[in-house]
């Protein structure tokens, strides 16, 4: 991200209380799906107290081709699952969602950039083409709630998609992480999402790319 930049537009979401064992679940088998392509990729960590930042880059999803398409001016998406896992399990015991929409505005030749997570959402206007890539594929700040985890060796999974075809998961996905967990509003939206994640099959996305980061130690 360039410091010339404008600030973003931030709307803070409040974070649940606990994230659903659904949403592991379905994190769990997305990275199961992908496993025998396994790619170790550079994922940098921090720990302050219980939260835990996670950053990576995914600026490849985009090749030469996407990135041209980005000036059509129809949106393009990026959906982003980030999980914790033990060392050598699959199950996820921390995730987070991350979506990001580019819309470039023909009239005024800018990119209208919107990244939303479950802490928070946020708006940017984008000079440049590249600008815009950088804000959708570079994460900083991703932030999990790693409180009463046992210490020992960890990795972060991540599962990144160009355009899913299901904008239908996005939604749902949107609704649920707005609302808190333990409602049953929430569990329903999410039980949607979930449904939608599993059965969704290889090829509903522009692309798709899976890796992991090399083991850490909490």
């Amino acid at each position: 991200m360039h410091d010339h930049l404008p600030p973003a537009r931030a709307r803070h979401c409040p974070p649940s209380a606990a994230i659903p064992v659904l949403l592991l679940a379905a994190v769990g088998l997305a990275w199961a799906s992908g496993a025998a392509a396994e790619d170790v990729r550079t994922v940098r960590t921090s720990r302050t107290g219980d939260i835990l930042t996670v950053s990576f880059s995914v600026s490849d999803l985009l090749d030469d081709s996407a990135q041209e398409e980005l000036e059509s001016g129809l949106p393009t998406r990026i959906a982003l699952s980030i999980a914790l896992h033990a060392e050598n399990a699959s199950e996820g015991l921390r995730a987070s969602i991350r979506t990001c929409e580019v819309t470039y505005d023909l009239w005024d030749e800018v990119f209208h950039v919107h990244i939303e997570d479950e802490r928070q959402s946020k708006w940017y206007d984008a000079t440049s083409r590249n600008d815009a890539v950088r804000l959708c594929t570079v994460v900083r700040d991703t932030k999990l709630d790693v409180a009463d985890l046992p210490a020992g060796p960890y990795v972060i999974s991540v599962v990144a998609e160009l355009n899913p075809v299901s904008t239908a998961m996005l939604e749902g996905l949107r609704a649920w992480l707005r609302v808190p967990a333990t409602t049953g509003e929430g569990q329903s939206f999410f039980g949607s999402f979930v449904a939608i994640f599993i059965n969704r099959r290889m090829g509903e996305a522009d692309r798709t790319i899976r890796f992991r980061s090399s083991p850490f130690d909490l």
